[in-house]
């Protein structure tokens, strides 16, 4: 009976009721006893007594036990009640249908069947002493069709109150059940938010409260920020579904590497982060050791063989620094480093770095401001012909004064330039600004082609020609007084892009030049095929042209090979007499470099324009 009675007390809040009902009725009692006649207070005490071990069974959680006696206790002292007071006549008698109701809803089928039972008989077994003694009364004796109908009146209240219990009771684990449906549709769904599909790993946000829970508990942590290298070839050759297979892969490697309480997380496409307990650098170093050489073991999927490297950045957690994100940043400023010393490393993040991130943002911020406030400038470096001592043309090359730092070199802003995307106006502006200064040379009679250099990017934006045709028109500055200069490795990318542009650009007249020839592909392929006008050797062959037979070899076989291919020779990087004269020997037609000038302002360089000066200079 305490097992089935113990199906319907699962609930906490059915505990709760019983425990209420059992005061409540241990509280009637007491009073009963306390106002009533000597007999049934003797009775009623005697029944409270028996109710004490209820609250034994309560305190110990034994619901089972304490319903069954409470239920049996209560239609004990009912029917002492009957006995003891009018027999069937007596108004308690409807207590034994509130008892009924009660087992119905907290008592097992048993139980509540055999209260029902007893109660029917113990009213039959009254009715018929009351019967047999012929007890008149002023109500009328007892007749057997009130029996008949007492009988009834139990069975069909019991029935109802039962059949409404019983689905009060399926309504009630119909609930049940759908809350826990709705609470493992949750613990799915949040299941699904932590975790990455792929892999299986969890998400960031995931990783960033268990990160924030531990940092809490002053446990020592390590962010590391893993980058596959070259995985980028994987899917463009093997395709996304080789790719993720990959992936997958992977994130089971970084699980086998994990401590308890460790947790690896997927960021995006394939990178990854990993939350360490770290107790020391040394042992965090065998880890990551560990790692490289387990990414680096060939990963099997279908019939191909796959082996990769990864770069990896650290970053530790301190008391002042204890930000998810900002050490996450920190650790893929130094996994970039590490790519940067080659690859299949890591790296500690260093705490000079992030002064140099703050200055190279205030640098860009500061670009910006430069571009509209026009801090930026246009110097021109003469290039002289080696056979007359002519200047015949300059290379304009963009300075910046910056308010505070002063001169900022080139070599510093203009990567800058293009990761923001202010190569684009600042590489048009170049070209504006250049064109108009040669335009006014060109009218005071001096017709110097001034060479502008290009971002590969202006390329790869498709627009070079227009922009360059619709500058020219506005300045009427003659197309051939204007020549683009282009390294070799702008030819390598994107051919057909950078050759029809190429094509466009020469059918304005434009000259085009390669630049730093010989640091590159030296291809010949491309040197014919996009006809530059002009080649320019990279001044590190030239400024020990006097001491290397080596580089002596090479100038030389330089410029024969352009000029077999009918191409203008300009050396640069010139600072010495001994170099200008290999130079002409060798029958290089142009040089520059700081024998002659360094880069100067417009305003300086016509006064270098006077035959005078210039018979100086050569």
């Amino acid at each position: 009976m305490a097992h089935q009675s113990g199906v319907y007390l699962h609930s906490q809040r059915q505990q709760q009721r019983l425990r209420q009902v059992i005061w409540v009725c241990f509280l009637s009692v007491a009073c009963g006893a306390l106002l009533s006649g000597p007999r049934s207070a003797v009775w009623l005490t005697l029944v409270a007594a028996l109710m004490l071990p209820v609250f034994l069974w309560l305190k110990s959680d034994a619901y089972e036990k304490a319903n069954s006696w409470l239920l049996w206790t209560l239609t004990i002292a009912i029917s002492g009640l009957l006995l003891l007071n009018k027999g069937i006549h007596d108004p308690l008698i409807i207590c034994y249908p509130m008892i009924l109701m009660f087992a119905a809803l907290f008592a097992g089928p048993r139980l509540y069947l055999s209260l029902v039972v007893f109660m029917l008989l113990f009213c039959c077994s009254l009715a018929t002493v009351d019967w047999w003694q012929q007890n008149l009364t002023a109500i009328g004796p007892v007749r057997w069709q009130t029996i008949i109908t007492l009988a009834m009146l139990f069975a069909v209240c019991g029935f109802a109150v039962r059949m409404v219990a019983q689905d009060f009771r399926t309504l009630l684990n119909e609930l049940s059940d759908e809350n826990q449906r709705v609470q493992e549709s949750h613990q799915t769904i949040l299941h699904l938010a932590q975790t990455d599909r792929l892999t299986g790993l969890a998400q960031r946000d995931f990783a960033r409260q268990r990160f924030e829970q531990w940092h809490q508990q002053k446990v020592d942590l390590a962010i590391v920020l893993l980058d596959l290298d070259q995985f980028k070839p994987v899917n463009d050759s093997l395709g996304h579904s080789v790719g993720d297979q990959v992936l997958a892969a992977v994130a089971g490697r970084l699980r086998q590497l994990l401590q308890p309480d460790e947790i690896a997380c997927r960021f995006g496409g394939d990178e990854f982060v990993l939350v360490l307990c770290t107790v020391d650098e040394s042992a965090l170093f065998g880890r990551l050791d560990n790692l490289l050489s387990s990414l680096q073991q060939p990963i099997l999927v279908e019939e191909y063989s796959i082996q990769l490297s990864a770069s990896v950045g650290v970053a530790f957690s301190s008391a002042t620094q204890h930000d998810f994100n900002q050490l996450c940043r920190m650790a893929d400023q130094a996994m970039y480093k590490a790519k940067d010393a080659g690859r299949n490393t890591y790296l500690l993040y260093k705490q000079e770095w992030q002064q140099h991130q703050t200055d190279t943002l205030k640098l860009i911020t500061d670009l910006r401001q430069a571009v509209r406030e026009q801090q930026l400038e246009l110097h021109y470096q003469p290039k002289y012909e080696l056979s007359s001592g002519r200047l015949n043309g300059v290379e304009a090359l963009l300075r910046w004064r910056h308010p505070e730092l002063g001169w900022v070199g080139p070599q510093h802003f203009i990567p800058l330039a293009e990761e923001t995307g202010l190569i684009d106006s600042l590489g048009l502006w170049v070209i504006r600004q250049a064109c108009l200064q040669a335009v006014q040379w060109h009218q005071a009679g001096q017709s110097l082609v001034v060479a502008v250099n290009l971002s590969a990017r202006q390329f790869r934006s498709g627009q070079l020609p227009e922009q360059v045709a619709a500058v020219l028109a506005e300045t009427g500055l003659p197309a051939e007084l204007l020549e683009l200069e282009l390294t070799e490795s702008m030819l390598m990318d994107e051919q057909y892009q950078v050759q029809q542009q190429l094509t466009q650009l020469m059918a304005t007249g434009v000259k085009l030049a390669i630049d730093d020839f010989g640091t590159g592909y030296s291809n010949l392929h491309y040197l014919s095929k996009f006809q530059a006008a002009t080649l320019k050797i990279d001044q590190s062959f030239i400024l020990q042209l006097n001491s290397s037979i080596r580089d002596q070899a090479l100038v030389s076989g330089m410029i024969q090979l352009a000029h077999s291919l009918g191409l203008v020779v300009v050396a640069e990087g010139v600072e010495l007499p001994e170099v200008a004269s290999l130079l002409s020997q060798m029958q290089c037609d142009s040089a520059q470099g700081y024998l002659w000038s360094k880069p100067v302002t417009a305003e300086q360089l016509w006064q270098l324009l006077t035959p005078e000066l210039i018979e100086k200079h050569s």
